[in-house]
């Protein structure tokens, strides 16, 4: 599922813009959730409580309200492809640090649309991988974006999916698990918990501990807690 916010405060180029991505989505035959906006408050609102549930945002680039998005996104999501669009876009420098895909300055040309659109769907394509569980009568993937946290339980491994709110178990071995993912994203902080870096919003140093957006609170063994410290600092690196 391709999660997209379009952000142009004019109802009729939204449209028009909105339209021009359905129909690559179409041809791609990609599920999506497509959201338009004409005022960027209920956007920041969102990014405030979990600036990891989108995967593609498309800014008006003229509008100053778009640098505070991509500012907030950005806080601890690189993940997420920006597009900036607008025949106005002077100041490509300050834009540029916000790391977008594509800037797009031809914003009523359809074919410079979708194919910085393209780039980003290929790259949420490449980013989007999955973590694979396969029991005896089915086989689940969920993409690592959408994992909280997997927690040893005897000789069960349980995955926290905050997305769905689904907690998935499924018998592995702990270590295995941790094997598999990618160490700039997951990190085991405890013999009993291996969390998504991605889903940290506060880390307690004294009470050795990660907040997770989700409010859940994960435990960092005393031997982790330098190394927790590094990692967390360094998640966006």
């Amino acid at each position: 599922m391709l999660r997209i916010i379009i952000f142009i405060n004019d109802k009729e180029k939204a449209s028009f813009i909105a339209n021009v991505l359905k129909n690559i989505l179409f041809k791609v035959k990609c599920s999506y959730e497509l959201s338009t906006y004409l005022s960027p408050g209920r956007i920041i609102e969102n990014l405030k409580e979990n600036n990891t549930q989108y995967d593609i945002f498309l800014l008006d680039a003229s509008e100053p309200s778009s640098e505070i998005i991509a500012k907030e996104l950005r806080w601890n999501n690189f993940y997420a492809s920006i597009l900036f669009i607008s025949n106005k876009i002077t100041d490509i420098n300050q834009l540029l640090k916000y790391r977008p895909s594509a800037l797009i300055t031809e914003e009523d040309n359809p074919q410079n649309i979708l194919n910085a659109f393209k780039n980003a769907y290929l790259e949420q394509k490449r980013m989007h991988n999955y973590f694979m569980i396969k029991n005896r009568d089915r086989i689940t993937q969920i993409y690592y974006m959408d994992i909280d946290f997997f927690e040893n339980s005897q000789r069960v491994v349980l995955l926290h999916n905050y997305k769905t709110k689904e907690i998935i178990s499924f018998y592995a071995k702990f270590e295995d698990v941790y094997n598999s993912l990618p160490k700039n994203m997951f990190y085991k902080c405890h013999q009993s918990f291996i969390i998504n870096l991605l889903r940290v919003q506060t880390l307690k140093i004294v009470e050795r501990k990660f907040i997770l957006l989700s409010g859940e609170e994960i435990e960092i063994s005393k031997r982790n807690l330098a190394e927790a410290i590094e990692m967390f600092e360094n998640r966006n690196n």
